[in-house]
């Protein structure tokens, strides 16, 4: 166990059972609202044991994680009447953090009114991004920090240029977003209230486990929003 990682300390053995903030865990996964809640349906997706980035599971673990991610997807934009974007700032080592702030896996899935917007600030700094063809294409970043975001569900992209991003850098775009452009800094501003609100209005969504809901795939997306990729 690496007892330097918060997410470790958070979600192991025991431990995971007493989590108050706890949505769900199962199979190896959990969903949580993150520390920095700044609007209420914010949560982390995260392996329960340590893992440094997605990239290292492999492309069939990921084809599963992928599936799990469009169910959870699924019922948080139903839930918020919003859209929303999934992202990763994803660390090569302990070592090579790129933009990361915690090398432990986690997915942030953030409901927006506006994801054209937060593809865009992502464009603006870190210019074209690597189309995947899935989000199981990770696996061969493994070793490399990169920066993923999932946009519209069906379109997987990825940045390699770490250099260019901030740490936090979801955070702060999607924070201003909600007209709150001070407040990203999850240490500074850990909104519990809203954490506490996101596990009661979400978690009798998976009362019966992940496996048992349905998976729901995005349809296409607007083309000429397409088009600014």
């Amino acid at each position: 166990m690496f007892y330097e990682c918060p997410f470790c300390e958070e979600y192991s053995g025991t431990k995971i059972a007493q989590n108050s903030r706890l949505i769900y865990a199962d199979g190896g996964y959990a969903l949580v609202p993150t520390v920095g809640c700044f609007t209420e349906g914010y949560c982390l997706y995260l392996p329960t044991k340590h893992v440094t980035s997605f990239a290292f599971l492999g492309k069939v673990e990921l084809t599963r994680v992928q599936d799990e991610l469009y169910k959870i997807s699924d019922i948080l934009k139903r839930e918020y009447s919003s859209e929303l974007i999934m992202a990763e700032h994803g660390a090569g080592s302990e070592t090579k953090c790129g933009a990361s702030c915690i090398n432990h896996a986690h997915i942030h899935l953030i409901p927006v009114n506006d994801s054209l917007m937060v593809l865009k600030q992502f464009l603006n700094v870190g210019g074209p991004p690597t189309i995947l063809n899935s989000m199981s294409d990770l696996s061969v970043l493994s070793g490399e920090p990169y920066i993923y975001l999932n946009w519209r569900g069906d379109k997987f992209l990825v940045w390699t240029n770490t250099e260019k991003f901030p740490r936090q850098f979801v955070r702060s775009v999607c924070a201003t977003l909600h007209g709150l452009p001070d407040m990203w800094n999850w240490r500074m501003f850990p909104f519990y209230e809203e954490m506490k609100a996101t596990t009661a209005r979400l978690k009798h969504h998976f009362a019966f486990g992940i496996r048992e809901i349905p998976i729901v795939r995005p349809t296409n997306i607007n083309r000429d929003e397409a088009n600014v990729l």
